[in-house]
């Protein structure tokens, strides 16, 4: 193995002398191997380029990435170091979207969905996981929660059939903004004619703006059927 020696001032204080004096520095030979040329993982060392604080070799490298840095030979032979650091970055960046599906909508809605359940810092906390929604063990991983649902359709999004109920596949489906809508704990529902819609439903049925019928029924006291039946002047 080539071997480099090298005339290195450094200072230092041998065992059974005199302590040398401040700025006393001694001339050693240093034993050194060299690296030139030669690959550890993704690095090449080029250059020996001098001793760090105790005394360990450092090399400049260049990475496979184009990137040069000088790393101590020790972490190189050892085969702790194999890259500038891009090989980790490329790691964690395949391990987050080892789905291939991180900038996707599907995603999004589940990184919410997770949110709103679990973080008591989120916007919504309060009326999901602060009042005891949860997130079922499997949809845990966004892989079975694609795997259950699939991706949504185009102005679809995430909804609970049973408000009181948690996130898991029985419970949930795809809804349009509009079912949705018609789908939470603070709607008001009104029976006529037979049937029970909410007042929204009612109102898009009838042609008329949600707030003229809320005012005949909440408001002016007309009995139901004639709110809904009375055309709008």
């Amino acid at each position: 193995m080539p071997i480099l020696l090298m005339r290195w001032r450094l200072r230092r204080r041998r065992r059974g002398s005199e302590a040398p004096q401040r700025g006393e520095l001694g001339n050693i030979v240093t034993k050194i191997r060299d690296l030139t040329g030669q690959r550890f993982g993704r690095l090449v060392a080029l250059t020996f380029t001098g001793m760090d604080k105790t005394g360990r070799a450092i090399w400049s490298c260049v990475c496979d990435c184009g990137t040069t840095k000088n790393i101590v030979g020790y972490c190189l032979t050892r085969g702790s170091t194999k890259s500038c650091g891009c090989w980790m970055k490329e790691l964690r960046a395949q391990r987050a979207d080892f789905h291939g599906k991180s900038d996707t909508r599907a995603h999004s809605i589940w990184t919410s969905m997770m949110s709103r359940c679990n973080n008591p810092n989120a916007t919504g906390y309060a009326r999901y996981g602060g009042r005891g929604i949860t997130v079922c063990e499997r949809w845990k991983k966004f892989i079975s929660f694609l795997e259950d649902m699939g991706d949504p359709p185009a102005g679809y999004t995430l909804d609970r059939i049973d408000n009181d109920k948690g996130y898991c596949k029985e419970n949930c489906r795809w809804a349009s903004y509009i079912e949705q809508n018609n789908n939470t704990r603070s709607n008001r529902y009104i029976t006529a004619f037979g049937e029970t819609k909410t007042l929204a439903e009612w109102a898009r049925a009838r042609g008329m703006k949600y707030i003229t019928l809320h005012r005949r029924i909440h408001l002016s006291k007309w009995p139901v059927e004639k709110a809904i039946t009375t055309a709008v002047k």
